[in-house]
């Protein structure tokens, strides 16, 4: 990672992370990892269905270490930070 190695997850009040999540009108898993771009006209969730990724930058991410780094550091907390 380059000069910001660092993110932060901070749940609303009560809820706590959890990657198992299914939504309740659908029955879907939620959790999804991604790159929302700066321009894209949906940025309030992040779905990579929601907007088009188009310098790619999504596919840069490991996504198996990433959900790994959350299943050991971050699920069952209300909030966590990853480096």
């Amino acid at each position: 990672m380059g000069d910001y190695s660092a993110f932060s997850i901070d749940c609303p009040a009560g809820t706590v992370i959890d990657i198992t999540a299914k939504a309740e009108n659908t029955g879907k898993a939620i959790y999804e990892v991604g790159i929302i771009p700066s321009t894209a006209d949906v940025n309030t969730y992040c779905s990579n269905t929601a907007f088009t990724d188009t310098n790619d930058c999504s596919s840069k991410v490991d996504t198996s270490k990433f959900r790994t780094t959350l299943q050991d550091s971050c699920v069952g907390k209300s909030s966590c930070q990853i480096t």
